[in-house]
């Protein structure tokens, strides 16, 4: 995977705003986010505020109605052309005529890669997802967890130095949903990307991440952030840590003081 020597992303007084006849609503304001290379940074926040919004300008899905995103030293839309960028969906969105196997391979037909080594990347990241022995099956007879899996896959199929995830596992239940993030944790390592990762849950945030930026609704600002100090590798019992529940505590308390201030603000 490639390594970048600049700041993995960066966005500079981005504004985001919807219009909807003469209304206007502001979306996101005034965000400066920093992102290093090879960091895990999650964003959480409560639903409205602007997470995915801020993602999905990231990615170059959207254009802010203000400021600038580079990713990767370049404007995020060149990165995502050149294929720096992969997004991972809250909901997988495979082929459903596809196989396991061949959902991986379809971005890299795209790419025009010669069918065998397709074949065989797609093969390797199956196996590394944990999936051998459900190449050929397809999704509909793969549990959630597993097509997600699937979806990750896919992504990293390109091989992008950065990895954008928008509440992946946010369908899961919590005892599927605490084993993928050991996994993508796994993952994460092997492949040294960098992770934008979206949640609505704390307790994931930090369990995954090296820092987690919180945001505020209505509209969506950066109210805070946490260094996460955690021990790497990380592993389930982490969770029941003094330092884990301190760090917990101190991220529902920055999401608190966001809501009142929003609520203030109305």
């Amino acid at each position: 995977m490639p390594q970048l020597s600049e700041a993995a992303v960066a966005v500079n007084d981005v504004v985001m705003k919807f219009n909807s006849g003469s209304e206007s609503f502001r979306a996101l304001d005034d965000i400066n986010l920093q992102v290093n290379p090879g960091e895990f940074l999650s964003i959480i926040g409560p639903s409205g505020c602007g997470k995915t919004t801020l993602l999905r300008i990231i990615g170059a899905l959207v254009r802010p109605s203000a400021g600038t995103v580079t990713v990767a030293g370049k404007s995020a839309n060149q990165a995502r052309l050149d294929r720096d960028i992969a997004f991972v969906f809250q909901t997988p969105a495979l082929l459903e005529w596809r196989d396991s196997t061949s959902n991986v391979m379809l971005p890299l037909e795209f790419q025009k890669v010669p069918k065998a080594e397709a074949r065989r990347r797609a093969g390797d990241l199956l196996a590394a997802m944990g999936l051998q022995g459900f190449e050929n099956s397809f999704p509909r007879q793969l549990s959630g967890g597993m097509q997600q899996r699937v979806s990750i896959a896919r992504a990293l199929s390109v091989e992008p130095s950065i990895l954008l995830m928008d509440e992946p596992f946010g369908a899961l239940d919590e005892i599927t949903r605490d084993r993928l993030n050991l996994e993508l944790l796994d993952i994460w390592t092997k492949w040294q990307s960098t992770i934008i990762f979206v949640t609505h849950n704390i307790r994931e945030a930090i369990f995954l991440s090296d820092r987690v930026v919180v945001l505020r609704p209505r509209p969506g600002r950066i109210i805070g952030e946490l260094l996460i100090d955690l021990p790497r590798p990380r592993t389930a019992e982490l969770r029941n840590t003094p330092r884990f529940v301190e760090l917990r505590q101190k991220g529902e308390a920055l999401l608190e003081t966001g809501l009142r201030e929003a609520s203030h603000a109305d």
